[in-house]
C-alpha cells in the first residue's frame, strides 16, 4: 500500500491561548516522517528559528522514486512586532565555566516590578529535552515583547536566587 506523505504545519500562538496556522511559512515543503526538533536563534537575531529532522521522505526522480532523509532549517525572518521585538538570551555557567544550569529557573518581570505576579513576562526552566528526538539549548531565549528593560530572578538548582534589576534586553 501506498503511504500518503502529510504537510507540515505551523501554527502561530496569538497570544490568548489560541493558535493560528500560518500558511506560506515554508514548512508546507516538508513531507517527511518528522523525527525531531528544536528552537533557537542560528543567526543571533533575537528571533527563534527552527530545525526539522526528518526521515523517509520520497524525492521525484526521472528514474522513479526515491527515499531520503532530510533536515531543514527555517529563519525567521518576521517578527509579527512592528519591529518593536526584545529579547534577551541567558546563559548559566558552573563553577568550572562550563555552559549548563539544568534546574535553573528564569523569571522576568517588567523593569519595577519583581514578583509582582502582573509583571512577569516570560518564565523558563533549563532543561534540555523536549520530546521524541527533540533537544533545547542550554541558553535561554525570552521573547519581552516591547519592554526594552527588565528584572531577572534567577533559581538556582541549590535554592540560592539572584536578582538583576533594569537589564538592558536585545543581549545575551
Amino acid at each position: 500500500p501506498r503511504r500518503h506523505a502529510r504537510l507540515a504545519r505551523l501554527y502561530l500562538n496569538n497570544g490568548n491561548g489560541e493558535f493560528t496556522q500560518e500558511n506560506g511559512s515554508g514548512t508546507d515543503i516538508l513531507t517527511a516522517d518528522g523525527r525531531g526538533s528544536a528552537t533557537f536563534d542560528y543567526n543571533d537575531d533575537g528571533f527563534l528559528d527552527f530545525y526539522s529532522a526528518s526521515r523517509g521522505a520520497e524525492q521525484a526522480y526521472s528514474s522513479g522514486r526515491q527515499a531520503y532523509s532530510r533536515n531543514y532549517l527555517f529563519k525567521n525572518e518576521s517578527d509579527g512586532s512592528g519591529g518593536n521585538a526584545h529579547f534577551l538570551k541567558v546563559a548559566v555557567y558552573n563553577e568550572n565555566g562550563a555552559l549548563g544550569g539544568l534546574g535553573t529557573r528564569i523569571w522576568a518581570y517588567k523593569a519595577g516590578s519583581l514578583d509582582q505576579p502582573a509583571g512577569l513576562i516570560a518564565y523558563r526552566e533549563i532543561s534540555v529535552t523536549s520530546g521524541f528526538q527533540s533537544q533545547k539549548s542550554y541558553i535561554q531565549h525570552l521573547g519581552l515583547g516591547s519592554n526594552s528593560q527588565v528584572d531577572l530572578k534567577i533559581q538556582l538548582p541549590d535554592g540560592s536566587q539572584q536578582i538583576y534589576s533594569g537589564i538592558s534586553t536585545d543581549q545575551t
